[in-house]
This record gives structure tokens, C-alpha cells and sequence, in this order.
């Protein structure tokens, strides 16, 4: 581990994004150089992400061509093979450490780590986009997440769903 001495002054910084399509073609590649970029140019340290759409059996293929600590909550696969709804965390481990799931399933990803000296307990919620379903998936949440979580998500809550669907 690097000392903490280098980092006075920055902050431990995470980014939370919703991307879709990550399943088509080598997509999830272009996206985890995007990520190493944003790492090394905005100095984040952990990207949140909800709905990639991966499925299980790239994990390895993903993981080990990324050269970053990947933690994926893949959702159940639609009869079509396509995993609609997962969650993921992605670590910059040259700058974090410690790194631990706490929690994984196919709409939250949570997962312990360490920067700076410092320990931080971060999460990636996709929350189901129909409504009966989103109010049971917030009740089950309360009992998951803590106050002292950093948590990004897409929340599937906007006043007019209409502007849900514009990109």
C-alpha cells in the first residue's frame, strides 16, 4: 500500500453512471478504457454503475482484460439471454485497498474498501423501474444500506416519466 502522505488534500471520489448496451460486441471494452480515464483524469477512484446488461459468462474475460477490481451483481437473464438491471463497482485498486463485497445480488453491488487510511463502505443500486415492485425493492433496501454509505444508483424516480426515456 502507498502511503497516504501523497494524497493531502485530494479527496476519495466515486461517480456514479447508468450505461446501457454494455453487452453488445466488445462495448463493456471501450467503456472500462472511458473508466481507466476518467481514473487517471478526474482522479476517481470508484465508478458506480447500474443496468450494463453483462452477462455471467463474460465475467472472467471482463475482469482480467481490465486491469481494475471489478465487482458485478448480474441480473437474472430475460428468456432473450440479456441480463437487464445489474449493478457494478469498479475500483481503481493502484489507489484503493482492502477491497471486500459486502453485498451482491443483481440490483445492489456494496462493497468495503480502503483509501487514504481511511474506510469506506460504497454501493451501486439499480432500483426496479415499475413502480409496485421499486417500493418493495426500497423497503428491502432499508435493511442494507447504512448512513455512513457512499451509494449512487438510478433510482427509476423522476416526476415525468416520459423524460426517462430521452437520451
Amino acid at each position: 500500500d502507498r502511503p497516504a502522505a501523497h494524497l493531502k488534500g485530494m479527496k476519495f471520489s466515486c461517480l456514479t453512471v447508468n450505461v446501457r448496451g454494455l453487452q453488445e460486441g466488445n462495448k463493456i471494452f471501450d467503456f472500462l478504457s472511458t473508466v481507466r480515464r476518467w481514473m487517471r483524469d478526474e482522479k476517481v477512484q470508484v465508478v458506480l454503475v447500474q443496468e450494463h446488461n453483462l452477462h455471467p459468462s463474460r465475467d472472467r474475460r471482463i475482469k482480467e482484460a481490465s486491469g481494475l477490481k471489478i465487482i458485478i451483481g448480474y441480473a437474472a437473464p430475460d428468456p432473450n439471454g440479456i441480463c437487464w438491471g445489474g449493478s457494478m463497482l469498479i475500483v481503481d485498486e493502484a489507489a484503493v485497498s482492502n477491497i471486500a463485497p459486502l453485498h451482491i445480488e443483481e440490483h445492489i453491488t456494496i462493497a468495503r474498501m480502503e483509501w487514504a487510511g481511511t474506510q469506506y463502505t460504497v454501493g451501486s443500486v439499480y432500483a426496479r423501474a415499475k413502480p409496485a415492485p421499486r417500493i418493495a425493492f426500497f423497503e428491502r433496501l432499508k435493511n442494507i444500506v447504512t448512513m455512513d454509505m457512499i451509494l449512487g444508483g438510478d433510482w427509476n424516480c423522476v416526476p415525468d416519466v416520459t423524460l426517462d426515456v430521452q437520451s
